[in-house]
Order: C-alpha cells, then structure tokens, then sequence
C-alpha cells in the first residue's frame, strides 16, 4: 500500500478524504492547542473510529507497526518535530 502524503490540512479533511477513497487514514494533528494535547487520528474507511476499534488500536504495541519500514513510534515523533517548528516550511517531504 502506497500511502498518500496530504500535508497541512484540517483534520476532518482527511476522514472526508477516507471515506471518499474507501480506504481507511491516520491524521497527524497539531494546532494551536498545548503540544501534549496533539496526536494522531484514524479514520477507518466508514469515517471515524469506533470505541471498538480504538480499543483494538490502543491494544496494539506501535513499536511493532510500520509505515515504509519505518516504526510509526518514529514516524509520528518525526511529524511532531517537524509541526513543532516555526519555520513555515512545507511538510510534504515527510
């Protein structure tokens, strides 16, 4: 699976962007709320996810999970830093 890079967006964006494609979505988020409060979304194919799946996914170990080949523990510390910088560049590359 190729997973398709959306950059800067509003998070509903990209649930919109799931159900629109059929294809399930994991949404980085940073606002302007306090860092510790941002995360990570998912959206299943249908939208947004159940108290069942998230139960599923929080039972998941995500050192174990990758995104090409890439730890999604490392992956999402990447896309942390990266929000975390006033610099205004374009996130596409990551």
């Amino acid at each position: 699976v190729e997973p398709e890079i959306a950059g800067p967006c509003p998070t509903p964006a990209i649930g919109l962007r799931a159900i629109a494609t059929g294809r399930p979505a994991v949404a980085v988020t940073g606002s302007h709320i306090p860092f510790d409060r941002n995360g990570v979304k998912f959206f299943t194919a249908r939208g947004e996810i159940t108290k069942a799946d998230e139960s599923a996914i929080t039972a998941c170990d995500a050192r174990d999970l990758l995104i090409g080949g890439e730890a999604l523990t490392e992956a999402v510390d990447r896309w942390r830093m990266a929000l975390a910088q006033p610099s205004g560049e374009t996130l596409a590359a990551y």
